[in-house]
């Protein structure tokens, strides 16, 4: 399961953002089932844009992705980054095919 966020920082804010960002990102490397999390600003398709960033997030299964949903982390970097935005934020939430 893959979660990919991408959002714009207000002018003057990228380093803060990015600090956020750096700390949530250890503490959710941290807990079991986290396969992969990056937080990364531009250059990319969906970050490509001046101040602009892309997260993305990798669980082993749903299970391991709602742990840190739910966290106090998230909570917490959420409530920080979110007068730190402009505009609105871009959720994908996939989920990996299966062959039969």
């Amino acid at each position: 399961m893959q979660l990919i966020a991408s959002f714009t920082a207000l002018r003057g804010t990228k380093e803060a953002m990015g600090d956020l960002l750096a700390a949530y990102a250890a503490v959710v490397r941290s807990g079991d089932g986290t396969a992969q999390l990056d937080a990364c600003q531009g250059p990319s398709t969906l970050a490509a844009r001046p101040g602009g960033f892309l997260v993305v997030e990798q669980y082993r299964d749903e299970a391991a992705f709602r742990a840190p949903v739910n966290a106090a982390a998230l909570t917490a970097c959420n409530k920080d980054l979110a007068p730190l935005i402009s505009g609105d934020v871009a959720l994908r939430l996939l989920r990996p095919l299966h062959a039969e």
